[in-house]
């Protein structure tokens, strides 16, 4: 068909290229055909149809042909029906604008334009090179081999790879080790591998903050524990225990001083159900400890559980076998691996705020005003609208005579009292009374409780007792005993601060007689509920009142309110002393010995003074007491003589006789100096009793049993 050429006057004609039979088709639009058969001779032309007339019947489809050799070309607008075949190259000097559909792609042809709007239809099979853009709106589908994305330099990661929208993946994501710098300065988000540390990073940028973050540094927060299963059952009385399927982690930190890391390993274990185990040490020991290993073994052991135990094993609990023959009790009491953070609350909240520090609860002069210092305190929340990255370490300026919430109990409700902002000694909480307060007997303590809501500095907390002691020695012995009830109110917000024994009739609480502070410690609940104090300081002691301390005070006990006081004078009973006791005044001592006594004024000795070596005197020895010489002479000793022994003797035959007192005595002892005779007393008619007084002038019929000498130990 070199150099021929058809010319197309209509838009609406259609060709149909049959090559195997070479023969065109030309179809206007009223359906009149016309066939010419090569070799063509002539040119057969349709103009100015008329009327379309009914369609004849369809007449067989004829041999296709072929084009051997040569070029087409068309001007027009073609429709090609059927398969097109193409086994050479086409090439396109324009942009394909319409849809190529439904058709075949050799899979080693070569589309050297780039196809901007056209639309292909899977699959694709051929390699396709584009160094443009590509854009498309429907779904693309790539099988077999890896996509590779070039950058312009070989060997180098593509600058970038753009989706504008969602990414949906049934495989993995493989990152290889990149050495890249990102660029802070734009708003995103990053995932890599580094190049140096081999591990995952994810690198955020926006609103201000840049960070980055290692995986491992969030693997470093997976503890060794158990996920599921894991429950220790069984029959009590029998000889076997089951535990149930189950999973944990086992986590390794791989943490060195000297270089990075924690670097975590974690291990995950499961393991099947351990059916009707028999104790490995049920008849030698009472209980069995029951761990699952690194390899889903269960072990055994007849320890308690260690430190090590908790970090290489998977702890599940323990079966009791106290008769060491049958198994009595089956305990589940694992770590879990998971929630660290919530359990921690969990702890926390046991324990309820903490006062760390300050935060101390005292008089506010001579009066029932009360002042608290300042203080810092753990409470979870308390802090956040101050300090949100600190939003449970509170720290607080003090208040003098802060607003009071007084709560006692009416019946089985809390009462919350406002008001006077005064201590309220002369009431204590009797809730089955009708307004749940009754008056406090005169010279009656009762024990009231401080609470302070962390971050709310005007405000303190205080309980009425429930409790009356007859004297504050007794309330302070019973202060960890008391019961004590505390609403939900102090018990989820607030620190405990401290307690005041107050005498009901009081009016002072700087009178220390009347009013004792005891400061709280750190922890805060004792059983019963109460609120326990803990001492840091001596004042804080239970039986220890100081008072304005000086310089050179010590401390005296004051038998009338059981406490130790701070005082500068003294006045002491006994004194003894290895070395030196010196002293610029007036040394007082009632009994006690003294090797060696000095002072220029006089020295009194007011009750009895054992002296175990030679006194030497160039004056007078007074003493209103007894002087005891074990090896000594006196030359001249003036005044009544104490200590006295009588010697009776009753050889001559008598085994009884009389004697009256001539002065107010004891006799203390009996001493046999002769025989062993067993010896009776009486006085004035009745037994007497060694060491008991006898009156001047009174008898003392003394009888013994065989013929002796006796000596009788009296004290004037």
């Amino acid at each position: 068909m070199a150099g021929n050429s058809i010319e197309i006057n209509s838009n609406v004609n259609d060709i149909n290229i049959q090559p195997d039979f070479n023969k065109i088709t030309v179809v206007n639009p009223d359906n009149t055909s016309v066939t010419v058969t090569q070799p063509v001779t002539n040119v057969i032309q349709v103009a100015n149809p008329g009327p379309a007339g009914s369609a004849g019947p369809a007449g067989p489809i004829g041999p296709s042909g072929s084009f051997e050799t040569g070029s087409f070309v068309t001007t027009g607008s073609n429709n090609f029906i059927g398969d097109q075949v193409i086994t050479g190259s086409l090439e396109v000097t324009e942009v394909i604008t319409g849809s190529i559909a439904s058709a075949s792609y050799a899979s080693f042809a070569d589309l050297a334009t780039n196809a901007s709007t056209a639309s292909y239809v899977n699959p694709l099979h051929q390699d396709v090179f584009i160094t443009g853009s590509l854009n498309t709106t429907g779904s693309v589908n790539f099988e077999g081999g890896p996509v590779t994305i070039l950058e312009s330099n070989p060997g180098e990661p593509p600058s970038i790879l753009r989706v504008l929208g969602d990414i949906e993946s049934t495989g993995y994501h493989r990152f290889d080790p990149v050495v890249t710098n990102i660029n802070p300065s734009l708003s995103a988000s990053y995932i890599y591998v580094s190049g140096s540390t081999q591990d995952l990073y994810f690198t955020q940028n926006g609103g201000g903050y840049n960070n980055t973050t290692r995986l491992r540094w969030l693997e470093g927060n997976i503890y060794t524990g158990l996920l599921w299963g894991g429950v220790v059952t069984g029959s009590a009385g029998s000889t076997t225990f089951t535990v149930t399927e189950g999973a944990g982690l086992i986590v390794t930190m791989n943490n060195f001083t000297g270089s990075e890391g924690p670097n975590p390993t974690i291990n995950y274990v499961t393991w099947d159900e351990f059916s009707n185990i028999t104790p490995t040490y049920l008849n030698t020991d009472t209980t069995t400890w029951l761990l699952i290993d690194s390899n889903g073994n269960l072990v055994q052991q007849n320890t308690g559980f260690i430190n090590g135990d908790y970090d290489t094993n998977i702890v599940v609990g323990q079966i009791l076998h106290p008769n060491l023959s049958t198994i009595s009790l089956f305990k589940t009491n694992p770590v879990p691996s998971y929630a660290i953070g919530q359990q921690t609350y969990e702890f926390i909240r046991v324990f309820g705020a903490l006062k760390i520090s300050g935060h101390t609860i005292a008089p506010s002069g001579s009066s029932l005003y009360v002042n608290r210092s300042s203080g810092v305190s753990y409470a979870l929340g308390r802090n956040y609208v101050n300090n949100p990255d600190k939003p449970s370490y509170v720290s607080d300026e003090g208040r003098e005579k802060p607003i009071l919430y007084k709560y006692y109990k009416s019946g089985s409700e809390f009462v919350t009292s406002l008001g006077v902002d005064t201590i309220d000694p002369s009431y204590y909480n009797t809730p089955s009374t009708p307004t749940g307060l009754s008056t406090v007997p005169g010279g009656q303590y009762s024990i009231k409780r401080f609470f302070y809501y962390p971050n709310e500095p005007n405000f303190l907390g205080v309980y009425y007792g429930r409790t009356l002691y007859n004297s504050l020695a007794t309330a302070l012995a019973n202060l960890p005993y008391e019961t004590f009830e505390e609403n939900n109110n102090t018990a989820n917000q607030a620190i405990f601060c401290g307690y005041l024994i107050v005498k009901g009739s009081t009016s002072d609480l700087s009178n220390t007689s009347d009013a004792k502070f005891i400061q709280a410690g750190l922890f805060r609940t004792t059983t019963a509920g109460g609120a326990a104090a803990t001492t840091v300081d001596l004042n804080s002691l239970s039986d220890v009142t100081i008072t304005s301390p000086t310089n050179n005070q010590i401390l005296s006990y004051e038998l009338s309110t059981a406490q130790w006081k701070n005082n500068s004078t003294i006045s002491i009973t006994n004194i003894t002393a290895s070395g030196n006791i010196s002293s610029s005044g007036i040394v007082y001592g009632t009994t006690g010995s003294f090797s060696y006594l000095q002072g220029n004024s006089p020295i009194t000795v007011g009750d009895s003074v054992t002296f175990q070596q030679s006194i030497t005197a160039s004056g007078n020895i007074s003493a209103s007491g007894t002087i005891t010489a074990t090896s000594a002479s006196f030359t001249h000793i003036s005044g009544t003589i104490s200590n006295i022994i009588w010697t009776v003797d009753f050889t001559d035959g008598e085994l009884n006789t009389i004697l009256y007192a001539p002065y107010n005595l004891s006799i203390d002892s009996i001493d046999n100096v002769y025989n062993s005779p067993t010896s009776s007393i009486s006085s004035s008619g009745s037994p007497y009793t060694l060491g008991n007084a006898i009156t001047t002038g009174e008898p003392i019929d003394i009888t013994v049993s065989t013929g002796s000498v006796i000596n009788l130990n009296i004290t004037r």
